[in-house]
């Protein structure tokens, strides 16, 4: 690679995401760009909270990490920080177990490639099931870089949650990385089920000092080159590394900066195609210029960008294989390319060879190269097309794709940086493009310069506001720069729409995209449009408040009177500021410049909320830091009177987020101004309530600095200590026991955040108020209020808790001190102790309690079980067992207890015994099987143990885990069918299943008979017996005739009138199982329903007409009858069948309301509605919705703030919300058509038409298919391709590509050399030769059916009939070579 321009590495950091960020930038910037300096930082190893500032070490140590951003922030980078040090996983020369890397970039993350680079290293992960730890290959970290531009990132949720089902992923570490705007909301869900949680975390922009540092390293004055951006407005330009990188380069060559983002990008590519790579380069000398290697680097550029292809491949097929993404290095030759200067050159290898060693190009793994960054290619791809003059036409077909109803046109993810480029460089001529897809264009709306194309993408989104509002553009993380003159006249009409009409969506829409686009562009023209908007109380809440933020941004001067008056009108309750977001967008931008305190603190309408963390909760817990010097007084004495009232409240001990920062940061802020000592008894009053409540605050930041020599200011320590003071004063005055009140205030409280920027070492880690030096200033004080009997005594006990009895000092301070206040609460550490006292008497219990005496039995205990191995050696089964029942005891104490794991290795009684005695149990385990039984004759189903069997079961789990178990010969397992039968003596449900199974191998009648017994006595006495859920059709027949017999004998007892076929002497439900309440009657129908689903699973008639009979309670009975068992019998129907039960169940749903709903609510559950939505087409996926609308056909569903229960209700209203989303994200031009079609059936439910356009978004990503790199090196070259040949000709490589081994380079070569064989051709035929499977097909298509003609075309079919007898491929093959000879003809 190059050499960096930065030789240090800049610290970044992430701010921590919560579920729901308020309102405004993620990052608050300064005024020049960077990131501000008033962040807090996360200490080191903490728990990342929401809004803090964390490392990404710190953040993404295990499980699922996401790293949001825009391009050229810097997340390939952090994240190869992360894996620094890792091993590839295919690196041949890394041991096995050793820790690895797979790293995915998301443009190589298809359909078609899913499986190769991903889904493989995923399906290869341990089983939760199977109960194994991590896997043995050593822990795997996982990278997905630049997901956004995977073609298949809307789907990547469904992807990876499927290919994470059921795994282990404690060995597994999942990084992804995607742009914010981009990232499939989804995914955090998925890894929050899969991994426990799921860190979201945005990679915050650099500050002004880190941007000065980077450039300092590069040899150039960093304050001054800065200062210079900032001059051009360009800081948010250097707070990013890649285009800070530019920065730098282009001012270290020119010594100036000059221009835009056009201007910078020219100097950059320019100053990067000069710069080389000695490991790269062979040639002494460069053979070409820097114009001719820009012009061969947009070659490139276009190429890959344009053909959907990533990397550029060098590699020999005996050494690698080339990916469908790359692109053979050998293609890129030839031909002539031409300079701006109008030079004309011939492109050969040796040029392209310089072009890839410059600093535009990066290594990119094993034979591969890349451009150092998406956005240098997406540059260079534009410049490339303008130069060639291409024309609209064939632009449209690269750059346009259509959706399936016609209605929308979207240019692909991995072209929206492309396109915008385009439309920057070459405005007059590329509008159109503006026009088709504004959204995406939005994106990298910071590249446009023409004020044309602005209005015109402004003017297309208000057009399409409707759809814009509903998509992917998020407009509180991107910014969206579309300012131009006539901007307010163009705002102006939507701004002042009625509210009236808000019923309409599209019009609403468009209000709505106005308020947005007028925030994001302010102009002092669009303010008193905007204020109207926000004094207007008809508009909704939402709508105002973004309005007074925007007409605040276009002119706070004059939006502050204006918005002080609708803040006076705004009452004290929620009913026209639902969540106050009104109320709190009015309070941060008018105070404290434009509001006092004092008015400020009267608008707050109520404290912050539990259950919610909104944008008035952010308001409340940045407050204090905002507040001017001389009104933190205020603020303090107003937060103490809401604590105390709020802990006086019944649920006042809850402690909700805001609060916690409120408090903290309003004690924090009191301590830090002048005359804070005036403030310690409101302080003091906030800090009592909560202590009280054991709600800890976190300790003063500003009580935590330290000197350079590493010691406590003096007048910190002062201030700390009258804090200290003031909370006794608090607790003398409320009465409380001042020994525990003490302890309560020099324990309760947590450590203090660490502040972004701060230098290390500047503050401690103190996290207790008093600590044992303050016991002299605790001892001396209760001197000092020797007059004062209460306040004396609170110290004197005070000093007792600081009092260090190992402390030297202490000792002899305390004892020169017998005549102060607090040596009645010292003196026992000096008087001698009765030896049969009470205090003697707890000390030796505490000893005895921290030294548990031996047990005196241990030596007998120890060698009777020595003993009793010797015993079991001579195949004594009596000493076996019993050696096993006391393996559970702990031979120093005597004590155990029953173990229900089968893992000896970890039970107390095991350190009897060496390893080598250990080893014999096993042999034992196998004799005691051989010689004992289970006995179950005397126990199985009389609900008693016998330790035989309980032995039996353990050594049957022995053998298993040194691989013995087949050594029990199969008659021996007829003896133990009994104890594998019964769950008690179940060590793992692992081991339990894999005994089910050999025991109906081995002895299927006998199991029947043990399961038969056991099964029936659980159900007698009201227990469902899990014993049958856990045996499998598959394993015997006899496992389905058990199953049978249950069913009946089950059926007849719960279904009236019903009667099966049953034989002589089946078994009947005892009437007692009906006596056992609710709970008795709940087993036996979970029994009867789970033999139900596994009988019709294996196509059973018997539960088939059990099914039928039981449904046909719906209409014998109808709505008065009882619908239960009806119901659940529809739902093990979907379970089992999918949707293609919906047929059968239609009648019933339309005949029966009861029934319908009694459906719906059982088949509301994840995984119930996941079989139905599974097997469903979209239609039936649009049926399900309309079904669900008739049972309920509220418009919207709304669950209770905080905690609370999940009823069967809300879960079906969720699968009713959730359908939508489903038919979306099939991506099918059938999922588009169902969704317009429910929109038009309900056209006041949004999330419909947000499915739609998402589903339209969709459709486009995942029908669009790059153009193939032929048609973009014709178009390139100017030269128009016949639609038909070119069609015909990729059919042709289609179809060859489907023979077997068509993907090795020799079996190619085999067929070429076949074809000239049977032409008789005596030279080679002029077929290019490619490393790349598919461009060397090509140009065998391509001969085919050019220079070749008819003969070739035979020669191709008759080698391939001759090489490969794939009889499949060579009918597609014929039938196509037929048609193409009949147009012929």
């Amino acid at each position: 690679m190059t050499n960096a321009v930065f030789t240090v590495q800049a610290p970044r950091w992430c701010r921590v995401r919560a579920d729901s960020s308020p309102d405004g930038d993620f990052f608050p910037l300064d005024d020049d760009g960077f990131l501000g300096s008033e962040q807090i930082v996360a200490p080191p190893g903490s728990e990342a909270t929401a809004g803090l500032l964390v490392t990404p070490v710190d953040v993404a140590r295990e499980g699922a990490t996401v790293l949001l951003g825009e391009p050229g922030a810097g997340k390939t980078s952090v994240f190869r920080l992360l894996v620094q040090g890792l091993p590839m996983w295919d690196d041949p020369f890394v041991p096995d177990g050793a820790n690895r890397c797979v790293w995915v970039d998301g443009p190589d993350l298809t359909a078609a490639t899913w499986d190769e680079v991903l889904g493989s290293h995923l399906r290869g992960l341990p089983s939760v099931a199977v109960g194994q730890g991590p896997s043995p290959s050593g822990n795997l970290t996982l990278v997905i870089d630049q997901a956004d531009e995977s073609e298949i990132r809307p789907n990547l949720p469904s992807y990876l949650k499927r290919c994470l089902k059921n795994k282990d992923v404690r060995g597994l570490r999942l990084l992804l990385a995607c742009r914010t705007g981009d990232y499939p909301p989804g995914l955090t869900s998925v890894f929050r089920e899969v991994f426990g949680g799921c860190s979201l975390v945005d990679l915050a922009p650099l500050s002004r000092s880190d941007a000065v540092a980077l450039v300092e390293s590069a040899g150039v004055r960093g304050e001054q080159l800065i200062s210079e951006v900032v001059a051009l407005r360009a800081g948010a330009l250097a707070s990013v590394p890649l285009t800070l990188e530019l920065i730098v380069r282009e001012y270290r060559a020119n010594g100036r900066l000059r221009g835009g983002a056009k201007e910078l990008f020219e100097d950059s590519v320019r100053l990067l195609s000069q710069e080389y790579d000695p490991d790269r380069l062979t040639v002494a000398a460069p053979a070409t210029t820097w114009p001719q290697r820009l012009e061969v680097a947009g070659r490139i550029a276009a190429r890959l960008v344009l053909s959907g292809r990533r990397t550029l491949w060098r590699g020999s097929p005996r050494e690698d294989r080339p990916r469908t993404t790359d692109l053979d290095v050998s293609t890129l030759s030839g031909g002539r390319e031409q300079t701006s200067g109008c030079q004309f050159f011939d492109v050969n290898p040796t040029v392209v060879d310089e072009v890839l060693s410059s600093g535009l190009f990066t290594a990119s793994g094993n034979h591969r190269f890349a451009f150092r960054h998406s956005s240098l290619a997406a540059f260079l791809t534009a410049q490339h097309l303008i130069s060639r003059s291409v024309p609209d036409a064939a632009l449209r077909r690269l750059f346009l794709v259509e959706a399936p109803d016609q209605e929308a046109a979207g240019i692909p993810v991995s072209l929206r940086e492309s396109a915008a480029w385009l439309v920057a460089l070459d405005p007059d001529h590329t509008q159109w493009l503006a026009s088709a897809d504004p959204e995406s264009l939005t994106m990298h709306s910071a590249l446009v310069r023409s004020d044309n194309v602005r209005e015109l993408i402004v003017r297309r989104l208000l057009e399409r506001a409707a759809d814009v509002e509903l998509g992917e553009a998020r407009w509180h993380q991107t910014r969206w720069a579309l300012g131009h003159p006539g901007l307010a006249g163009q705002l102006a009409p939507a701004l002042s729409l009625d509210p009236a009409d808000f019923g309409d969506w599209e019009t609403r829409a468009r209000a709505e995209v106005a308020i947005q686009l007028a925030k994001q562009c302010p102009s002092p023209g669009l303010a008193p449009l905007l204020l109207k908007v926000a004094a207007d109380p008809r508009w909704p809440a939402d709508n105002r408040a973004n309005a007074a933020r925007a007409a605040f941004a276009c002119d706070g001067a004059v939006a502050a009177p204006v918005l002080k008056e609708v803040l006076a009108t705004l009452g004290p309750g929620r009913e026209t500021d639902p969540g106050l977001r009104l109320r709190s967008a009015l309070l941060t931008l008018l105070w404290p410049r434009f509001l006092d305190t004092k008015m400020m603190l009267d608008a707050l309408s109520e404290a912050p909320s539990d259950d919610r963390y909104g944008a008035y909760e952010h308001f409340l817990a940045e407050m204090p830091a905002k507040c001017p010097a001389e009104d933190v007084h205020r603020i303090v004495a107003w937060l103490a009177q809401e604590v105390e009232d709020r802990t006086a409240l019944p649920d006042g001990h809850r402690k909700p987020f805001a609060e916690d920062r409120l408090v903290s940061g309003t004690v924090d802020r009191a301590l830090s101004v002048a005359g804070a000592e005036s403030l310690l008894p409101d302080i003091a009053r906030i800090l009592t309530a909560r202590i009280l409540g054991h709600e800890k605050a976190e300790f003063p930041h500003v009580l935590n600095p330290l000197t350079p020599d590493g010691l406590e200011p003096v007048p910190v320590r002062d201030l700390r200590r009258k804090l200290a003071a003031a909370l006794l004063a608090r607790g003398i005055a409320a009465g409380q026991t001042m020994r525990y009140f003490g302890w309560l205030v020099v324990r309760e409280w947590q450590s203090p955040r660490t502040w972004f920027g701060e230098p290390e070492g500047s503050h401690g880690d103190r996290h207790n108020l008093l600590d044992s030096g303050d016991f002299a200033w605790a001892l001396q004080t209760a001197a000092d209020c020797a007059e004062q009997a209460e306040q004396a005594d609170a110290y004197a006990q005070l000093a007792e808790i600081l009092f260090d009895q190992g402390s030297q000092e202490h000792f002899e301070l305390a004892y020169e001190s017998q005549d102060n206040p607090a040596w009645p609460y010292l003196r026992w550490f000096y008087e001698p102790i009765e030896i049969r006292g009470d205090f003697a008497d707890n000390w030796r219990r505490i000893h005895r309690a921290s030294s548990p005496p031996t047990w005196p039995e241990s030596a007998k205990f120890i060698a009777r079980q020595r003993k009793r191995l010797q015993r079991a050696r001579q195949h004594d089964t009596d000493s076996f067992w019993a050696l096993l029942w006391d393996l559970q005891i702990d031979p120093n104490t005597g004590k155990g207890q029953h173990r229900f794991d089968d893992k000896i290795s970890d039970w107390p009684g095991r350190s009897v015994f060496t390893a080598e005695e250990l080893a014999d149990l096993p042999c034992c385990a196998l004799q005691f099987l051989r010689l004992e039984n289970d006995h179950a004759d005397e126990w199985l189903g009389l609900e008693k143990r016998d330790k035989r069997a309980w032995a039996g079961v353990l050594s049957l789990s022995l053998l298993d885990d040194v691989g013995r178990l087949d050594d029990l010969e199969p008659d021996r397992w007829s003896a133990w069918v009994g104890a594998i039968a019964d769950p008690w003596y179940v060590l793992s449900s692992t081991t339990w299943a894999l005994l089910l199974q050999r025991a109906a191998l081995n002895d299927p009648q006998g199991l029947a008979r043990a399961i038969g017994t056991a099964a029936r006595a659980q159900l007698a006495h009201g227990v469902q017996p899990l014993v049958l859920e856990r045996v499998e059709a598959t394993w015997s027949s006899v496992v389905t005739e058990i199953w049978e017999e249950f069913l009946a004998a089950l059926s007849a007892a719960l279904l009236p009138d019903f009667r099966s076929a049953r034989p002589a002497g089946a078994w009947s439900m005892a009437a007692e199982a009906f006596e056992k309440g609710e709970e008795g009657r709940a087993a036996l129908v979970r029994t009867w329903s789970g033999l139900l689903a596994g009988l019709l699973t294996v196509e059973n008639t018997l539960a088939r007409s059990v099914a039928e009979f039981a449904l046909m309670a719906v209409e014998r009975d109808g709505e008065a009858g009882d619908l239960e068992l009806p119901a659940l019998v529809a739902c093990v129907l979907v379970g089992v069948d999918g949707f293609e039960a919906w047929t059968g169940l239609r009648e019933l749903i339309d005949a029966s309301a009861r029934f319908s709903r009694d459906l719906a609510l059982k088949c509301a559950g994840r995984s119930e509605r996941g079989h139905v939505e599974v097997h469903a087409d979209e239609e039936g996926l649009s049926a399900l919705y309309r079904w669900l609308n008739t049972v309920f056909p509220q418009d919207r569903t709304s669950r209770p703030l905080g905690v609370h229960t999940v009823t069967p209700e809300m879960e079906a209203l969720d699968w009713r919300e959730a359908l939508p989303g489903t038919l979306s994200r099939r991506g099918t031009p059938e999922a588009v058509d169902q969704l317009k079609a429910l929109v038009a059936e309900f056209p006041a439910r949004l999330n419909l038409r947000a499915a739609l356009v998402s589903a339209r978004a969709n459709c486009l990503a995942a029908t669009w298919t790059p153009v193939d790199l032929d048609e973009v090196v014709a178009l390139l070259a100017g030269v128009a391709l016949s639609s038909e040949s070119t069609l015909v000709e990729a059919r042709l490589v289609d179809v060859l590509e489907a023979f077997q081994d068509m993907g090795s380079h020799e079996f190619r070569g085999g067929i070429v050399r076949d074809m000239q064989r049977l032409m008789n051709a005596d030279r080679l035929l002029p077929i290019a030769d490619h490393n790349m499977a598919r461009d060397h097909l090509r140009a065998i298509a391509g001969y085919a059916y050019g220079e070749g003609g008819p003969e070739a075309r035979l020669a191709l079919l008759t080698a391939l009939e001759q090489a490969r007898p794939d009889e499949k491929a060579l009918e597609l093959l014929r039938g196509l070579l037929a048609v193409r000879e009949s147009r012929s003809a």
